[in-house]
């Protein structure tokens, strides 16, 4: 039977093959229940509904779009495409990522999650001269993705320093030295982040700061977020992000200094590990993706890979992107830097 897609004015958008009567459009806050009810199904666990609906609805660009697959009146397939802003080399681009790719079990070898994949391209790029799209996810969907125009990039892994290696270092003294006057640390973002120049390198690819952007990330209502900020003549020099999971986990999900300065790189790293001793948290995490610029920093300051089957932390997640053709080839073949402000569950 021909799968029909729809867009926001109810007329077709293009017909592919598929088994069984099953039509895919883009769907409305309205479709929250339904949506909560199949991702029970599909992921077999009680879904977080305040996370879900930060993730879905409280955009920092008010354009994030509802991609859902029905079978008569019922929701069998659903994907959310996030809206974004990548600095490409330097420069903001508009930028969607899809998260949350869900099918009922029940029919899962239909080939529905195939077609909204299939369909992630025509729902992105319709009026937009430039675009790109990424996702973050299990290594399972890799190769479907990459039959539709998605370049596997690499691996996303997390880099730890445990709480015994930091007691450690305590003993030694490398904590000691710090004046008080330096350092801020809260749990909101302040005035001096509105002046704040964000640095963006030119010869890499990574998400485009902005408060508006940080201020939608702490609102993550899944984890508490502490903010250390380095203040040079009472301005903002760089920050810090941690969020603090319920395993007591910190975890970086930003870094940025004037400048890439990697002197107050140090100094914040320094302070996040005071941080975690001080809370008697279990670990310091950085989540960022292999051989990139933010992952040959961490390694040389001493962060830990699990490259071990077994243990914490062992798990990786793959990386995948696709481009228009109006953009170079080399926003595949670039340096990208992840962090955990990239990732919605962190």
């Amino acid at each position: 039977m021909p799968l029909v897609l729809f867009n926001d004015y109810g007329k077709p958008y293009q017909q592919n093959q598929i088994s069984g009567m099953v039509k895919v459009k883009l769907i409305s806050e309205s479709y929250f229940e339904a949506i909560c009810k199949l991702y029970k199904i599909a992921f077999e666990k009680e879904p977080d509904y305040q996370l879900l609906k930060w993730k879905y609805f409280d955009s920092p660009y008010e354009t994030n779009k509802l991609l859902g697959a029905f079978q008569e009146d019922e929701l069998v397939g659903f994907c959310a495409i996030l809206e974004e802003r990548i600095a490409y080399l330097g420069s903001p681009i508009k930028t969607f990522k899809y998260v949350d790719i869900m099918v009922n079990p029940k029919i899962r070898k239909a080939g529905i999650g195939k077609q909204l994949i299939a369909s992630l391209k025509e729902f992105t790029t319709e009026g937009d001269s430039k675009y790109l799209s990424y996702g973050i996810g299990s290594p399972i969907v890799t190769k479907i993705f990459n039959n539709y125009g998605y370049q596997f990039l690499g691996k996303v892994q997390n880099l730890f320093k445990p709480n015994f290696l930091l007691r450690l270092k305590a003993v030694v003294g490398q904590y000691q030295g710090v004046k008080r006057e330096e350092v801020t640390i809260s749990s909101s973002l302040n005035d001096l982040f509105e002046g704040f120049t964000y640095y963006h390198d030119r010869n890499e690819i990574e998400i485009y700061r902005s408060k508006k952007l940080l201020e939608w990330k702490i609102r993550n209502p899944r984890y508490s977020y502490v903010i250390i900020q380095k203040k040079e003549n009472s301005n903002l020099s760089g920050y810090l992000i941690l969020s603090i999971s319920k395993y007591r986990i910190a975890n970086i999900i930003d870094i940025n200094a004037i400048d890439d300065n990697p002197k107050v790189k140090k100094f914040l790293l320094k302070q996040a590990e005071v941080y975690v001793l001080k809370n008697q948290l279990k670990a310091l995490v950085i989540m960022t993706n292999q051989n990139s610029k933010h992952y040959q920093f961490f390694i040389s300051q001493g962060f830990w890979v699990n490259k071990f089957k077994k243990g914490p932390l062992r798990s990786t997640l793959d990386f995948n992107v696709s481009k228009n053709e109006q953009l170079a080839d080399s926003a595949l073949a670039a340096n990208w830097n992840l962090l955990g402000i990239n990732y919605d569950d962190v």
